[in-house]
């Protein structure tokens, strides 16, 4: 009983400096720096041999991801065609109605389809809307770019600043990493 008391005294005033010390650390540490969404864009152009972006070209497309991301959050994530298939769907499996949920399933499908077609449109066109802006001077940066990655991880690489998978949103790897081989 001693033992154990001797070892509680001695473990409070560890456990306080731990605690103590890590808060300091914490404080010491600067700030984390902006994330730079082009990044990517940007280490790729310098692989490439290419002229890094001009200032006017940075903003340009940062001003273009911007309207895309909120034109992105104003639309509503479900369609009302979705919602009422899925409920259809769901009252269909409930009443054993094995034809009635068949239907709705491809009714459901139908309309996730159409979601899923609208956003492709929208991250093309953003993407014709980005490589407009490189091209404003010259060609030389798509070309350079196209020849170091190739047509398909060109086409990747710019799409990737409208999110998803290998973009800055989410499911994507994020800002600043190299392209996948």
């Amino acid at each position: 009983m001693k033992n154990r008391f001797h070892t509680g005294r001695l473990l409070i005033p560890v456990l306080l400096l731990g605690l103590t010390g890590g808060a300091a650390l914490a404080l010491a540490q600067p700030d984390m720096p902006s994330t730079d969404i082009l990044a990517r864009l940007k280490d790729s152009l310098q692989a490439a041999g290419a002229s890094a972006l001009t200032s006017a070209q940075e903003a340009s497309i940062n001003t273009l991801i911007v309207e895309f991301m909120d034109a992105r959050r104003d639309q509503p994530q479900t369609a009302r065609s979705d919602e009422s298939a899925r409920t259809a769907y769901e009252n269909a499996i409930l009443n054993g109605d094995s034809a009635t949920a068949a239907s709705e399933a491809v009714a459901l499908s139908n309309a996730r389809a159409a979601g899923m077609a609208q956003r492709e449109a929208d991250a093309a066109a953003l993407a014709i809307r980005i490589i407009e802006v490189l091209k404003v001077d010259s060609t030389a940066q798509v070309d350079a770019l196209v020849t170091q990655l190739g047509k398909s991880g060109f086409v990747r690489l710019i799409l990737s600043l409208a999110g998803g998978p290998g973009g800055f949103g989410p499911g994507g790897r994020g800002p600043g990493r190299p392209p996948q081989p």
